[in-house]
Formats: C-alpha cells, structure tokens, sequence
C-alpha cells in the first residue's frame, strides 16, 4: 500500500505496484489486460509469480515503482531490497540488465516518477520487495509487496465457439477465468478446439501443464470447461494419464453442462475425469427442444467431489444460460479458494 511520508512532506510518496501474470503469447491480451495487483492484496496474499522454466516470455511479472519527491529536498534516498533473495529484478522483460538480487540493499536513483521493472523468480522461495525512503540515515516510509511461487495452474475452457476476453460486458467462462486471474491463480482461458480452430488449444493446454509440471514446479492442476469445453476437460486428463508416470493426480476438475467432443457431438460427457482428486459437475437435465436437447449428466464413476442438478434444484437455467448461473460461477470459484492453493 503507497504510504505518505509525513503530513508535512505531502509531495513526497513511494507505492511498489505489482501486475498480474501475463499469459499466452507475449504481452498482455490474451487473454488477460494488464491488471494491478490490488493495494489490500499486496503484502497477502501478495503477487503470485512463476518459477522461471524453459520459456522465458511469460515468466517475469511487471513490476512499477513510483515516486514523487520534493525537488528542494536533496537529502533524500531510496533504497530496494529483497527479503529472501529467491526473487530478483531485471529492468526489461525479455532481457535486459539486473537491477536487484539478494538480500543487498539497492541504492534507488528515480529517473521519473515512475520506473518500470520485471520481477523473475529462478527457482521457488517467496520473498518481499521494499521500497524505503530516507533522510540523513532514518528510514520515514516504506512500501511493500509480496511474491509468493505459483504451485497450481488453472486451465479453462470455453463452450463451442466461445472466445475467452475480458472486456466487459463480461459473461460465462470469460468472467469465471477473469475472477480466478483477480484472484491470484495462475489461469490460462482457451476456446475449445473445433475445425475452424486455426491451432489445436487442448495441445497448448497440455503443453502448458506439463511445462507447469515439469518445469516450474507445480503440483496442482485444475481443469475447468463447459459445454464442448468439458469434453475437452475429458480429453486433457486422459491425454495426462498417458503422459504422465505414475499419473498425475489432478487438484481438481469441474464441468458445466458438460459435452463430450467432438465438434457437433450432442451426448453429454458423463465420464469423470481421469485421476480427478475432486470433481464438481453442474448440469441441467430438461433442456428445450429449442437447445437441440443439449444437456449434462451425472457424472461416472461416483468419486470425491460434488454434483448438482440444476433443474432437479429448482434453478431456472438452460444449456445456453448455465455458465452464467451466479450459483455455478460462485460455486467453482469457492471450491476452488477451498481446495486449491494458489
């Protein structure tokens, strides 16, 4: 949280401002905008941050440091220093030079009122970056901001021909992956494949959780689709089942109005994901004739988790509407915070 100096020395501020992962592709967009890490977040939970692996584009997170000072006041220093030395500072994404390390503190020269860095962490550790500002020796303010190591990762799938965004108005899987992101997971939103697809997202999806996995030292996956997106939910932990020795257990899974794939397929995905440790499927069973009878089931086997008939629940919903269900979103995503560390 940026904090004042003193109510004398109101021109005098620092605030350290962590962004949100960036995801697929480089830069921001895709699907997620750049996005701050709300101040009342900033020390807990914090900034969640990949561990550095093999592809190096998406793991640094930005980083800005703002300061406005008193041009009168010459005495004054600031300084950044790291708590642990697990994380580290680097002044552009790609590349570029290091500008914070260790444990050392780092004399801190603003150029601007606002200077832009980008976090790495190399190999797991939480750690604390402050930013201090003093006078003739003693320290007056400081600012701080937590990063602690992703240990899960959240896939989600779209239903046919959805398209994963967050620009308002938001609806659906679009605004379940976005409060997932806001809420400090690691999210990547896929549509679900279909043949006008021009690449295969269940393969980056794959490849993205065995790189998590093997990579950046993830230990939870969770899989999270609708419709035709469920079916893909299907498909990734069956594809992991094989990839994986012994299989990875998945964290766990949830379906909505699940439908199995492929493209034009009708019949509900009813078969529980392979070596889902909790699986939540949300359905309705009386769909009209004017959703071509589009519907989810029960899921089988019987196993650990939790399902719920809509219909048989009194909820008013339909194929079309259930991704929107405030009673859905809300129940994924508190299931979610429940069992799944970030």
């Amino acid at each position: 949280m940026g904090v004042d100096l003193a109510p004398w020395f109101d021109a005098v501020k620092l605030d350290v401002t962590a962004y949100r992962p960036q995801t697929e592709g480089s830069g921001y967009g895709h699907p997620f905008q750049r996005h701050a890490v709300p101040e009342e977040w900033e020390e807990e939970p914090g900034a969640g941050l990949r561990i550095h692996g093999g592809d190096a584009e998406n793991d640094r997170l930005e980083v800005e440091v703002k300061v406005s000072k008193l041009s009168v006041a010459t005495n004054f220093t600031y300084s950044l220093r790291f708590s642990t030395g697990h994380v580290r500072l680097w002044d552009e994404n790609l590349s570029g030079m290091l500008a914070v390390s260790g444990t050392t503190v780092v004399p801190f020269v603003p150029e601007d009122s606002t200077t832009s860095f980008w976090a790495e962490n190399p190999s797991g550790g939480a750690d604390d970056l402050t930013l201090s500002i003093a006078m003739n020796g003693v320290v007056f303010a400081t600012d701080t901001v937590h990063f602690y190591p992703f240990t899960s990762i959240v896939i989600v799938f779209e239903g046919e021909f959805g398209n994963p965004h967050d620009d308002p108005p938001l609806t659906g899987m679009s605004q379940l992956a976005l409060e997932m992101y806001q809420r400090g997971y690691d999210v990547h939103a896929y549509d679900e494949p279909d043949i006008i697809d021009d690449e295969n997202t269940e393969e980056m999806a794959v490849a993205e959780i065995l790189s998590a996995l093997f990579e950046r030292n993830v230990t939870h996956i969770v899989l999270v689709g609708y419709s035709h997106g469920g079916g893909s939910v299907y498909d990734i932990s069956e594809r992991l089942s094989l990839e994986t020795q012994p299989p990875i257990l998945l964290a766990m899974t949830a379906y909505i109005d699940a439908i199995s794939q492929p493209l034009l397929n009708t019949t509900a995905e009813i078969r529980r994901p392979i070596s889902s440790n909790w699986h939540l499927n949300y359905y309705q069973s009386r769909a009209p004739w004017y959703a071509f009878d589009l519907h989810g089931g029960a899921s089988v086997p019987a196993g650990a988790g939790f399902e719920l008939d809509l219909d048989a629940a009194g909820e008013s919903v339909s194929h079309m509407s259930i991704d929107s269900n405030p009673a859905v979103l809300m129940g994924v995503l508190n299931h979610l915070e429940e069992r799944v560390e970030r």
